[in-house]
């Protein structure tokens, strides 16, 4: 059995390492116009956590890798609903911002720019 955070046969793959990497896409709030948007997925010390920041809102996220999901943490999200999942190297990062009398919702959909190092 494989330590907390390590996949792979022999325990030789971090689970973080699939999320890894620098993501060109495009973010929309709202009913607002969609807007060209990137973001960084990092390695933490533990095998099985990440730091997501996105550049649109200059924040960074810390959450866990859970199969093709990140948990992004209580701290870190500040009363947000998020969710973060992976699929075909596409990052899809999504977001609840409670307003005054409204929630507005923003998704972030980005690919993996292989052209970036990890």
């Amino acid at each position: 059995r494989c330590a907390t955070g390590d996949e792979g046969t022999e325990c030789e793959i971090r689970a973080n390492a699939k999320f890894l990497g620098f993501y060109r896409g495009q973010s929309r709030c709202g009913n607002s116009p969609v807007f060209i948007d990137s973001a960084i997925v990092s390695d933490e010390v533990v095998a099985n956590r990440v730091k997501i920041y996105k550049f649109s809102t200059n924040k960074e996220y810390l959450g866990t890798v859970k199969d093709n999901s990140v948990l992004i943490d209580d701290a870190s999200s500040q009363g947000r609903i998020m969710t973060v999942t992976m699929e075909n190297d596409k990052l899809t990062f999504y977001e609840e911002l409670p307003a005054a009398d409204s929630f507005n919702a923003c998704n972030f959909v980005g690919s993996r720019d292989t052209t970036v190092k990890k």
